[in-house]
């Protein structure tokens, strides 16, 4: 249990000083050679920022053998001191990413491999094929064929007329062919391929290679100090589709050797003989069954051998399973890479989800907080801020978690701190969440504040009564060639969003209902409400459905037979189970049915409404996000921006007035400050009433009281609150407001000034010195000259080879700094062993005693920066392992910038 403190009474001590399981647990890039001396002192730091742990992420770069002896007693070390320091320990079951290859471990063994179908109009001898088309992501398309059936084709105006499987030696017209492909060695999986997440066999042998191992290690902690081991993206070869029914074009989709086996044990019939209909649209307008029945199938296969046996091992472990599945955002995206999102959440203890670039993605947040509820599961975990890059401040910080708060998430995974930022380890979705960055003394800010809400929103239990039935196996049957149903997935794509937005930003909150769970959750229909799992839901809303599941309509007709409202939008459903056959003729519903439009929508689930925002010309508020949470004696309200903000404008001050229903007296909880703060309300006609001033970064956290109210009116008239401020408050409670500048104003910085060297000439060992060019750029060349692997490439990780042990070669830069000023006691920073620096001529070999944001930085003093030109020259001793990096001098001088040329001015 990750909260065990929240079956105890409310603490006001633990809501001003929240334990590690309410605080975040970042990424910890495990990407360097690994030294206990940087462990040691990057926990002390994560403790400093307010964290309440870490997760050991094997990442880019990492130089000691992946699951050693070695790398196995670092990981021990990590987990006792975190335990000295009341931290928790999270663990990653993977050497990057995606989840299941075990660092190559698993793969190594050919059976266990990534593997599709491959349907196309052409003829291959078995053996290996490449495809000769851009790869979609790391799992890779080309590998080794083998023909596994034949096909002869009828189409008739782009429609599947006819179709017969043709035995090996039979011939005919328009004859298309099925292979299978197994991944060929890739470098990013450690110079083997990917695993098959189709394969029960192979997560096993995953699980025996990751899982066990950590479990030998660390077992007697599981549960305790080491609450999960999260999973990563795990995900099949992407599903592809026909551009046009005409086309020659090869497509790819997930399979496995064993489907053809499973299908016709499933649906009694052959897949392989029926293979034609998931490609090419049926006649008439006609519905193949069998391309429904084949993505359920992918679906379930997927589920159940990676999520199911993973997540049994670590029920069987006690230790949760946390994580993301792969895209889990868009109808077409978990179609392609997972076939559903929620079917998979089935499993986890602590379903996750992945935001990334500052993305505000409502249906990710939705569905994973959905299957969280329904299956009583603490929280919801998420991996973010990852891609944000290095000006994304506090406010986006603030921002981004709060709007995934507001949607249940309450465990955050920064993305993400490095160990070390060597080499290509500094472009790793910077900016690093650590003592990389300048602002990192500053960060317990925001996690004081987010633990402060974790500590009320995982209290109680959800207070939502609308659930939605999810539109994704509708969305299936769609997948055919673009040019006859792309315009149909994205409507139905359109739908889907609009849906979400409707309801969230009307104040609106429900649950996603995935119908491959109903037979699961489903346990009845009484009081007008219908139990899924741990929730309850009194409206039960029906988008537009192409096909639905008979026992979802039985469902449905249990909830209405016991008083429950159903909302229909636009239309009834087509078909039941994918049959084009079976038409939907439950006449029960026609009455339920209303336009797909939003306020026709919002207004018949007006009687189902928890809460609103009204502003002060009486419309709705329609940019917050909510989450409500019951406990015994009081219900938690968190309310939180839910939209984008524009970072450079001026926060705007906002007035509105919020309504729940019930009779409360309203308490604010700071997450700032740890205070709280009695507020005015009124009551009339069983609902409280308050108002709240905010601005564009705020977030307010209310106890709603079960008892007496502080103010009782009949003759209501809008209370008006204290006024919040947009900036911080002070300890002793004043207020910190910003102004414009109306001029210049001095300042004074919090470290020394860089001057960034990243261009310069160059000369390979006793060759021409080339003209002036990107350092980067530079590092291409030079490989590219002596057949040296590209660093762009996608490289084995170094723990698997010890590379050149010789450097054979000299890669000299040369730069030329202009300055306009002297500059005395300025310093250079640069990467690499054995480099002879130069500085107008003088070599130089003074060591500084300072130290520049990492240790692989080389630091040494320069002498006098004069006035004018002045010469720096790097002797870099060069081989495939060695990085060109760029370069910095740092000090007490300004820098004026124009295009490519820097000039260092006066301080």
């Amino acid at each position: 249990m990750l909260y065990k403190k929240n079956i105890e009474k409310f603490n006001e001590s633990l809501f001003n000083n929240p334990t590690s399981e309410y605080r975040c647990t970042p990424f910890w890039a495990w990407n360097k050679k690994l030294k206990w001396e940087d462990m040691d002192e990057q926990i002390q730091v994560f403790k400093e920022m307010g964290m309440g742990g870490f997760h050991i992420h094997s990442r880019i770069g990492l130089d000691t053998p992946y699951l050693s002896d070695e790398f196995m007693d670092y990981v021990k070390r990590c987990g006792r001191k975190a335990r000295e320091m009341n931290m928790l320990t999270w663990l990653y079951d993977e050497d990057k990413w995606p989840s299941g290859f075990g660092g190559g471990f698993v793969t190594k063994d050919h059976r266990f491999r990534s593997r599709y179908l491959l349907f196309s109009p052409y003829l291959h001898e078995d053996g290996y094929y490449e495809r000769g088309t851009p790869q979609e992501n790391r799992l890779g398309i080309d590998g080794t064929l083998s023909l596994i059936a034949k096909y002869e084709i009828n189409l008739k105006n782009g429609y599947l007329n006819s179709y017969r499987r043709l035995d090996n030696d039979e011939t005919g017209e328009n004859i298309w062919y099925a292979y299978r492909v197994v991944s060929k060695d890739l470098p990013w999986f450690n110079n083997q391929a990917y695993v098959d997440t189709l394969n029960k066999e192979a997560i096993k042998k995953f699980i025996e290679v990751t899982h066990e191992r950590y479990y030998e290690i660390l077992g007697e902690e599981f549960s305790k100090s080491v609450p999960a081991i999260f999973t990563d993206e795990p995900q099949f070869v992407m599903k592809q589709n026909l551009k046009d029914p005409y086309c020659k074009q090869e497509v790819g989709i997930p399979y496995t050797d064993t489907f053809e086996e499973s299908f016709k044990k499933k649906f009694q019939l052959s897949f392989l003989d029926k293979l034609p209909e998931i490609f090419w649209e049926l006649e008439n307008n006609k519905i193949s069954q069998i391309r429904y029945w084949y993505h359920e199938h992918v679906a379930e296969l997927f589920a159940s051998s990676f999520a199911d046996t993973l997540g049994k091992w670590c029920r069987e472990h006690n230790i949760m399973l946390t994580g993301h599945m792969m895209a889990e955002e868009t109808l077409e995206s978990q179609t392609r890479s997972l076939g559903e999102a929620m079917r998979a959440y089935r499993s986890f203890d602590l379903p996750g989800i992945d935001i990334l670039a500052n993305h505000y993605e409502y249906s990710t947040a939705k569905q994973a907080q959905s299957a969280a509820r329904q299956y009583g599961r603490p929280g919801v975990l998420s991996e973010l801020y990852g891609v944000t890059n290095w000006d994304f401040d506090f406010r986006g910080h603030k921002l981004q978690g709060d709007w995934q708060a507001a949607m249940g998430v309450s465990v955050r995974v920064p993305h993400l701190s490095w160990m070390g930022m060597g080499g290509e380890s500094k472009r790793d979705y910077p900016s690093p969440i650590d003592s990389h960055s300048p602002w990192y003394k500053k960060y317990r800010y925001i996690e004081d504040h987010f633990s402060r809400v974790n500590v009320c929103i995982t209290r109680g239990v959800p207070d939502v009564r609308i659930g939605v039935i999810h539109p994704i196996e509708s969305y299936w049957l769609t997948w055919g060639p673009d040019s006859q149903t792309k315009q149909k997935r994205i409507s139905q794509q359109d739908n889907f969003d609009n849906l979400i937005n409707w309801l969230l930003f009307s104040n609106l909150d429900f649950d996603f209902i995935a119908e491959s769970m109903i037979p699961e959750l489903y346990k009845g229909s009484e009081d007008k409400k219908s139990r899924l799992g741990e929730m309850k839901y009194e409206a039960l809303v029906v988008p537009e459905l192409i096909t639905i599941r008979s026992s979802t309509v039985e469902m449905l007709k249990r909830h209405i037979e016991k008083g429950g409202a159903i909302i229909v939008l636009g239309r009834l459903p087509q078909i039941i189970d994918g049959d084009f056959n079976r038409k939907f003729k439950e006449s029960c519903f026609n009455e339920y049915v209303i336009n797909n439009a939003k306020y026709d929508l919002i207004d018949a689930l007006e009687p189902f409404r928890q809460i609103d925002i009204i502003n002060r010309d009486s419309s709705r508020n329609e940019s917050f996000l909510h989450q409500l949470r019951d406990e015994k004696d009081c219900k938690w309200l968190f309310i939180a921006h839910g939209k984008p903000s524009e970072t450079l404008k001026m926060p705007e001050k906002t007035v509105c007035t919020i309504s729940v229903n019930g009779s409360y007296q309203v308490w604010h909880y700071c997450t700032v400050t740890g205070k709280k703060q009695k507020v005015p309300a009124v009551i009339r006609n069983g609902k409280t009433y308050f108002d709240k001033t905010s601005y564009d970064h705020d977030s307010f956290l209310y106890r709603l009281v079960k008892k007496d109210v502080s103010i009782i009116s009949e003759n209501f008239e809008s209370p008006r609150l204290f006024e919040s401020c947009p900036a911080k408050i002070n300890k002793g409670g004043s207020y910190k407001f910003k102004k414009h500048l109306n001029q210049p104003c001095g300042y004074k910085l919090s470290e020394k000034n860089v001057l960034l060297l990243d261009i310069a000439k160059y000369q390979l060992d006793d060759g021409e010195i080339c003209e002036r060019e990107e350092i980067l750029r530079i590092d291409s060349k030079v490989r590219s000259k002596l057949n040296y692997p590209l660093r762009t490439d996608s490289f084995p990780q170094p723990w698997l080879t010890a590379g050149e042990k010789t450097l054979r070669h000299t890669v000299k830069l040369f730069f030329e700094i202009e300055s306009e000023t002297d500059i005395a006691g300025a310093e250079l920073a640069f990467e690499g062993n054995g480099v002879i620096v130069e500085w107008n001529n003088e070599i130089i070999t003074e060591k500084s005693d300072s130290f520049f944001i990492d240790r692989c930085f080389n630091l040494v003093k320069l002498p006098l920066i004069r006035k004018g030109i002045n010469y720096l020259t790097l002797s870099i001793p060069y081989g495939s392992k060695t990085d060109l990096e760029w370069c910095y001098i740092t000090g007490d001088f300004g820098t004026s910038v124009k295009g490519d040329k820097a000039v260092i001015t006066e301080p």
